[in-house]
């Protein structure tokens, strides 16, 4: 394995970590219905997540050509649409 195909996979396993926590700590913010403070908090830090490692995506894209990047990128997309629709629908409903 050479270098180039080793610093892509290190970025897909990042990017899948920080989907991952992401999607862990917005449904953590979920379970408590209650308090919106609690779920905008867990909905940022989640927003934060996600961006960064779409942000890593992308310019990994610009560069190598991997349809696992490309997987990845749509991924993430899919992450950062479904939870702004949640958070909204459950905070201004």
């Amino acid at each position: 394995m050479n270098e180039q195909t080793s610093l892509v996979k290190k970025k897909v396993y990042l990017t899948l970590i920080c989907l991952t926590i992401g999607t862990l700590l917005f449904i953590f913010g979920l379970s408590y219905t209650e308090q919106n403070v609690l779920l905008t908090t867990n909905y940022i830090f989640a927003m934060v997540l996600f961006v960064l490692s779409f942000i890593t995506i992308h310019k990994t894209l610009k560069t190598d050509q991997y349809k696992i990047l490309k997987y990845m990128w749509a991924l993430d997309l899919f992450f950062i649409v479904l939870c702004s629709v949640v958070y909204f629908v459950r905070v201004f409903a």
